[in-house]
């Protein structure tokens, strides 16, 4: 289950886990529940607007480009607040970001060293998928055989 959840205005919510985070709408009479999925690791910044006594504030998962100066209730990627989710808005935060942290990134590389014989085996099974032609292989084998 989730380990902490806020309920945001018009019955929108942002449920955190161990591994993502979920930003939704409760499902009521004649409408459908619906939910985007955020891991932590595609999470670039976390912003954060105080709601007030008026005026509502938000939290926005931002996942590339630029944090909106306003957020609209139908935005995926953000959940509207009053005042009174100030303090919880405030630790899932923090939550999201210590995790943001503690994942590993999808931008680093991962140097995976493949033998000859690894290579032509997969250069063989593109030729099978008739993704290569015949002679793409054999150019191929004839490159990892130093023939």
């Amino acid at each position: 289950g989730a380990i902490v959840v806020l309920i945001g205005r018009a019955g929108k919510y942002l449920a955190c886990f161990e591994k993502n985070c979920k930003i939704g709408m409760e499902k009521k009479l004649l409408q459908r529940g619906s939910s985007s999925d955020f891991s932590y690791n595609n999470i670039r910044q976390v912003a954060l607007v105080e709601g007030g006594m008026v005026m509502n504030g938000y939290i926005y998962l931002n996942v590339g480009g630029d944090t909106p100066a306003r957020v609209l209730i139908n935005n995926p990627n953000a959940v509207l607040i009053g005042k009174s989710g100030n303090t919880l808005a405030n630790e899932i935060k923090s939550f999201i970001e210590n995790n943001m942290n503690e994942q590993p990134s999808d931008s680093q590389n991962v140097v995976v060293e493949l033998s000859g014989a690894d290579e032509l085996k997969k250069y063989a099974e593109l030729k099978e998928q008739g993704i290569i032609s015949q002679e793409e292989f054999d150019a191929k084998k004839k490159e990892l055989l130093g023939l």
